[in-house]
């Protein structure tokens, strides 16, 4: 059976250790961003390595079991993936979530905000092979291998994208959100990225777990 280790990365910078921690068999990770009054919780069920010296946590995950990825949710996002990189950065003596890439079948979903709440739970899904979280200014950047593509469904729009990389982030003009496709983009999925779809967010999202 494994071993469940739990870290709580609330605590002064004066206290972390001067040498990375390494944690194998399911570890599970939180991370109150005091600033911003919010929770960010991983759950990997391989090795993990905590440096402080060099402000990272690094999961990864070997398996390749959809339902033993890395999970990284926070109020707005559930990601999964099959390794993850988080770099923090130090603010009054505490840490602060930087910079967020995780790698390896990515699954995104994302959620009305608290003050936007409408009749659905899910909004937007994506798959991509890597994505990029500027954390500090919003942004995501979803990548796929050459020759494959990232696929972005907003279910309540009915919008989708297939394209080698699509943005996610907010107007200036407006600060409302906006997706933006890069490289060849398609509108529709194929039968194939339609299964592919179900197979990654079977017991994932709320709709494609059902199909």
């Amino acid at each position: 059976m494994n071993k469940l280790l739990i870290f709580l990365l609330f605590f002064p910078c004066l206290l972390f250790s001067d040498f990375p921690i390494i944690s194998e068999g399911t570890t599970e990770i939180a991370y109150l961003d005091k600033e911003n009054k919010e929770q960010q919780h991983i759950t990997c069920y391989e090795k993990v390595e905590l440096d402080f010296n060099f402000n990272y946590l690094q999961c990864l995950s070997h398996g390749h079991d959809l339902k033993k990825q890395i999970h990284f949710h926070d109020e707005l996002h559930d990601l999964y993936s099959d390794q993850l990189r988080a770099t923090y950065t130090h603010k009054d003596g505490e840490l602060a979530l930087d910079q967020l890439r995780i790698y390896g079948n990515v699954c995104l979903i994302q959620k009305e905000e608290p003050d936007q709440i409408i009749a659905f739970d899910d909004l937007q899904y994506a798959l991509a092979d890597q994505l990029d979280y500027d954390y500090k200014n919003e942004e995501i950047t979803l990548r796929a291998k050459q020759g494959s593509s990232v696929l972005y469904y907003d279910q309540v729009n009915n919008y989708r994208i297939s394209a080698p990389e699509v943005l996610l982030g907010r107007s200036e003009e407006t600060g409302k959100p906006k997706v933006d496709g890069k490289g060849k983009v398609k509108f529709v999925f194929d039968e194939e990225e339609i299964d592919k779809f179900k197979t990654h967010f079977f017991g994932k999202g709320k709709d494609f777990g059902h199909e």
